[in-house]
């Protein structure tokens, strides 16, 4: 489990808003460039395969107007991110490529009971040979791991819930960790903007690491490092995370020099991440 308190986490990859679309491969290989983790999405299509996509819908991503769940892999494979060359990676596919170069922490977007998309998952990770994590907003996935795949590191994302069309009582279970004790997650991711919260303080007390989400600027840095063991990250273009003194954000489109890990670490420490 080092490695998920090492070394911040790529949201989505090093992406940026022109040649490097969130979860694509040109993101995952930027982040691999610079021996960087990679956060990562996981849905099911029609046909039930596994995709590398964040949103419920394909618009926003891919200007098609229809739920991931409502489109086979076909006509999934068609479309390209952002008006780009790139293809939405299909999950399989996207672990031969990086083959363990850097560690992947897997988020299962499924917000019903656990079904067949769990069990792919599972599938497809059991000969991979790299690092990986997985986890899931929904404590029933993170509880249907612990029985069926109790050796494979898993996490529970959560936050308050703001804006959330559910009942009030269902938030509170949500956001104060209530289901964790038959889940028991191995660590805990929860959105930055909602911290500190007594129940993560709690758990990261009884040792459990506290993961926090989604880190965009310097400010929401240094609460992190105040308040939990590592984050996941994206950056705006004024803000320096890895790059040299004269460079600037990873994500901005500017190409860096490849780093090693420990130069990596060095230039996390120089910008104000605290390393364990």
């Amino acid at each position: 489990m080092n490695w998920l308190k090492e070394i911040p986490i790529t949201h989505r990859g090093l992406h940026n808003s022109s040649e490097r679309a969130e979860n694509s491969y040109a993101a995952f290989d930027y982040a691999v460039e610079n021996n960087l983790p990679i956060e990562l999405d996981l849905q099911m299509t029609a046909d039930e395969k596994l995709i590398v996509f964040h949103d419920e819908n394909l618009f926003r991503m891919t200007g098609l107007e229809r739920n991931v769940n409502a489109v086979k892999l076909e006509e999934i494979k068609k479309l390209r991110l952002l008006n780009s060359d790139q293809t939405i990676p299909i999950f399989c596919e996207l672990l031969e490529h990086i083959d363990g170069k850097v560690p992947l922490l897997i988020e299962i977007k499924n917000y019903a009971r656990p079904n067949s998309c769990e069990k792919k998952v599972i599938a497809d990770l059991k000969n991979y040979k790299g690092e990986f994590a997985l986890q899931s907003f929904n404590p029933l996935t993170v509880r249907w791991l612990k029985l069926n795949a109790p050796n494979i590191l898993r996490g529970q994302i959560s936050s308050r819930f703001r804006g959330l069309p559910v009942p009030l009582h269902y938030k509170y279970i949500l956001r104060n960790l209530t289901l964790n004790f038959t889940a028991k997650p191995h660590f805990i991711n929860y959105n930055i903007d909602d911290l500190p919260h007594l129940p993560v303080e709690l758990y990261r007390n009884y040792g459990i690491p506290i993961i926090a989400w989604t880190v965009k600027t310097p400010q929401q840095m240094k609460k992190a490092n105040d308040l939990c063991d590592n984050f996941v990250f994206e950056c705006p273009m004024d803000w320096n995370v890895i790059s040299d003194k004269a460079g600037n954000c990873p994500t901005c489109g500017m190409k860096l020099k490849k780093y090693s890990v420990e130069e990596t670490k060095k230039n996390l420490v120089k910008y104000g991440y605290k390393l364990k």
